[in-house]
């Protein structure tokens, strides 16, 4: 025999308030078929991570929460609030964030933990933007805060006015379920126990949910109880019994029939009370509710104990025992709560797998944006070297054509004072004097352009007109010279490379007109071609070919660093400037037959000339 009351002892200890206690059964004679419970939540809670549905995902962690704090499971409460306040979050949604810190709030202060709920007061009052939620949070907060200091009396006046603010508003009913239940607590505080069955009432009434109604009604037929009025108690039982079947409510049917049956002993109705247990034990044994028949069955086996009556009591016992095998193998509701936690479990993992792949996500991000970064700084570095290097280059460019420049300007002094040489020599003094003066303005104007790569058409102009009255005064009666510029064109902003044609003029001069019998003539012109300028120098000297037979062997084999020179500074104008510069140089059609025509050209461009020291 305590063998089987052992057995049965270890059967009624499973715990009634977690998920495996007060199993829902029918009414008397039919079966109720589940509604949305908790396993139907779940699934759809999991769907909606699966799908990445946050709002519809946050939606069923904020019922699940609800559901939980109805049957005062506060910390499974909270711990789905906190899930759904997450995502809130995350959305930005800020009046949802502050709904849900107040849910949690009214959780922790049903958990005595008055700090924690004054610091999701708090919380939910620095994030909403809502006037009316900050009143309340207002409110609480102070009702918090003077909760150790204050009277109960003053508890009451703060959670009046917050009564009277709600009902002077369109605020969620939850907040004026809660504001009537906490001014029940506070009546019972005061001993009040007619007041605070007057709050529960009125939180009945303005509750929206059934379920909601239901627990506050199961709280409301406890105080009736205990106020001796158990026809109250029995009659709000009842109700909630009526309620839980239309609802499906599986969860509380049977706790609602074991608490009846309390009522009726406590009204000293004996045998009604035992009517209501053995009716929903039967119902237990034909719904295949274990933990609810093994509560009855223990709960009738106290029973017939107290009275001495060992066996009835052992009867259930035995009946429990026999019964017990094949009640667990059909039990769908422990089937349920397996899945149920099956399922939960699979939500967390996808919970953490979301998280695992936010992180990842974040962490790839900031890789991708590190390595962006590094690439763009490498990309710019390159660029940099890339435009140090042309920089280099171009500088290197025009530090040589700077250097062939005035390498033109010696070999032009040294032909000058040989020919002041002459001069002197023949003691030609006023000629000498002449020549100086002339050579003086055009080596000042030479000096003045030395620096620059392109100068004006008007100092080019000068500057050959200086350089042909300078050799027209050494090779006195030798040739006489023409210097034409296309009238169009503006002498004074029309750029032209600097000194590009003086050696090809000396060269007429030296090795053509020179060496003529009689006197000859110098033609230089400058125009336009189209989008290019052309410069042509025509001299009726000797011709290349006489000039080349009149020079030693010496001179033939050396070649004339004039032209060479010039060659160079062409070629890097060229590559400096893009400037296009060609030449070409061909026998000229003159009446004796003799002389040579150079042709020079360039792009007429806007060169982009950096500013000269």
């Amino acid at each position: 025999m305590n063998r089987i009351v052992m057995m049965l002892l270890v059967l009624l200890g499973m715990n009634a308030g977690s998920m495996w206690a007060q199993q829902p059964e029918a009414s008397k004679k039919k079966e109720m078929t589940p509604g949305k419970n908790k396993v139907d939540k779940i699934r759809s809670l999991e769907k909606a991570i699966r799908e990445e549905d946050k709002q519809h995902a946050a939606e069923e962690l904020e019922q699940l929460g609800s559901s939980y704090a109805y049957k005062k499971q506060y910390e499974q409460s909270n711990y789905y609030y906190n899930k759904a306040l997450e995502i809130y979050k995350k959305e930005k949604n800020n009046e949802k964030q502050a709904y849900l810190l107040r849910r949690i709030a009214a959780n922790n202060e049903a958990l005595q933990r008055n700090s924690e709920a004054l610091g999701n007061y708090k919380a939910s009052r620095r994030v909403s933007n809502s006037d009316l939620v900050q009143q309340l949070n207002t409110n609480d907060i102070s009702r918090m805060e003077g909760r150790n200091s204050s009277s109960f009396k003053a508890q009451e006046h703060l959670i009046d006015d917050k009564i009277r603010t709600l009902e002077s508003s369109s605020a969620d009913k939850e907040e004026v379920v809660q504001a009537y239940q906490q001014k029940a607590e506070v009546a019972l505080n005061l001993k009040d126990t007619q007041t605070a069955i007057s709050n529960l009432e009125k939180a009945s009434e303005a509750a929206d949910r059934q379920e909601h109604k239901i627990a506050i009604k199961e709280e409301l037929a406890g105080l009736y109880a205990n106020a001796n009025k158990t026809e109250e108690a029995i009659a709000t039982t009842r109700s909630n019994i009526e309620k839980a079947v239309q609802l499906n409510d599986r969860e509380n049917y049977y706790a609602l029939q074991e608490q009846l049956a309390q009522y009726y002993f406590q009204a000293g109705k004996q045998q009604e009370g035992l009517d209501v247990m053995k009716a929903a034990l039967e119902e237990a044994y034909r719904e295949n509710n274990t933990v609810a028949a093994a509560r009855l069955s223990g709960e009738l086996f106290r029973f017939w104990k107290k009275k001495g009556d060992m066996k009835m009591a052992n009867r259930y016992a035995e009946d429990f025992l026999d019964k017990v095998e094949g009640v667990i193998n059909k039990d769908s509701l422990l089937l349920q709560h397996k899945l149920f936690d099956e399922i939960a479990q699979r939500v967390s993992l996808l919970e953490k797998e979301k998280d695992t792949q936010v992180l990842l996500y974040n962490k790839t991000r900031v890789y991708n944006v590190v390595l962006s970064v590094l690439l763009v700084l490498t990309i710019l570095t390159v660029i940099g070297v890339i435009w140090v290097l042309y920089k280099l280059k171009r500088k290197n460019l025009q530090i040589l054509l700077q250097s062939l420049r005035r390498e033109m300007n010696p070999h032009f002094i040294f032909n000058s004072l040989n020919s002041v040489n002459q001069f002197i020599a023949e003691n030609d003094e006023m000629a000498a004097n002449r020549y100086l003066t002339k050579y003086a303005t055009l080596m000042r104007n030479v000096m003045t352009t030395s620096n620059s790569d392109f100068i004006t058409l008007q100092d080019e102009k000068v500057s050959l007109e200086h350089y042909l009255s300078l050799e027209a005064l050494r090779f006195q009666g030798k040739f006489d010279f023409m210097l034409q510029i296309d009238e169009n064109m503006d002498l004074y902003h029309t750029l032209v490379p600097n000194m590009l044609l003086q050696p090809f003029v000396e060269n007429a001069i030296w090795h053509g007109l020179r060496y003529k019998d009689t006197k000859g003539l110098l033609e230089i012109s400058i125009g336009k071609r189209g989008d290019a300028f052309t410069a042509v120098v025509k001299d009726n000297g000797i011709g290349v070919e006489a000039s080349k037979r009149l020079k030693t062997r010496n001179q033939q084999t050396y070649k004339s660093r004039g032209i060479k020179n010039t060659q160079e500074r062409i070629a890097t104008l060229n590559k400096l400037y893009g400037c296009g510069i060609t030449y070409t140089t061909s026998p000229a059609d003159t009446a004796g037959g003799t002389g040579t025509i150079v042709t020079i050209s360039w792009k007429k461009t806007k060169y982009n000339v950096p500013a000269q020291n």
